[in-house]
């Protein structure tokens, strides 16, 4: 076993052709487990040849990315598994200029720079790394701030309240930095303080539900509570 895991989650098979070249690359500095959407596995013999090495899992779409990483990571909890680092990736849609950008920055500021990555996460200021150009502050919207609150009630987030605002400027209030896109490397004991729980990752699983939403969605609350997880450790998001 590595000291790093890559938790990948595939769900489009051209942005899978986009990440590979990278994942050649570091393949021997991390343990690789992919999650494939139950019924999206068209291109799962191309994955098996081009990486063998690597745990294939399955999930429900349900919950899109962040499910795939939580399967990932209940694969390694009951596993019994113990890593120093997590790199968290995923097929971005291709479909427009915004996700071929989001890919792009993120992929590379995450397995494109995967030493100079470690080498900001063995600071012991430094919980997660991610693009520069997508480390954001805010909710979109009420109903994600909503949810941002029960998921940290429920992971026993301490923190200080916040409140949502509009994008106009205020002194009033505390907002979450964030990895947008959720494609970053973090410090394994940040994300296993919080979900390395027994049945925690299946109760919270169960919220999940695919209603096509763009914003609002658990989805992006949980975007915003991995960062969150962060700062509750006392530790900060720096940008590669």
């Amino acid at each position: 076993m590595k000291d790093n895991a890559i938790l990948f989650h595939i769900y489009y098979e051209d942005a899978y052709q986009v990440v590979q070249p990278f994942l050649e690359k570091v393949q021997d500095q991390a343990d690789l487990i992919f999650n494939f959407v139950e019924g999206k596995t068209n291109f799962l013999d191309q994955v098996k040849a081009d990486f063998p090495q690597a745990v294939i899992l399955f999930s429900k779409n349900p919950g899109r990315d962040i499910r795939g990483y939580l399967n990932c990571l209940s694969y390694v909890y009951e596993s019994q598994k113990n890593y120093r680092n997590y790199f968290f990736v995923h097929t971005k849609t291709q479909k427009d200029s915004s996700g071929k950008r989001f890919l792009s920055f993120l992929v590379k500021s995450t397995l494109g720079s995967m030493k100079a990555a470690l080498a900001e996460l063995e600071k012991p200021e430094v919980g997660m790394v991610g693009s520069g150009d997508f480390i954001y502050t805010g909710f979109y919207d009420k109903d994600t701030a909503a949810k941002g609150s029960i998921l940290c009630e429920r992971l026993e987030i301490d923190l200080p309240p916040w409140k949502f605002v509009s994008s106009q400027p205020s002194i009033n209030y505390w907002e979450p930095s964030f990895v947008a896109g959720t494609m970053f490397a973090v410090k394994a004991e940040v994300i296993d303080f919080y979900l390395r729980k027994p049945g925690l990752i299946e109760e919270i699983c169960q919220d999940f539900v695919e209603d096509g939403r763009g914003y609002g969605g658990w989805h992006h609350a949980w975007e915003r509570v991995f960062g969150l997880m962060v700062y509750a450790r006392n530790m900060r998001i720096s940008p590669l």
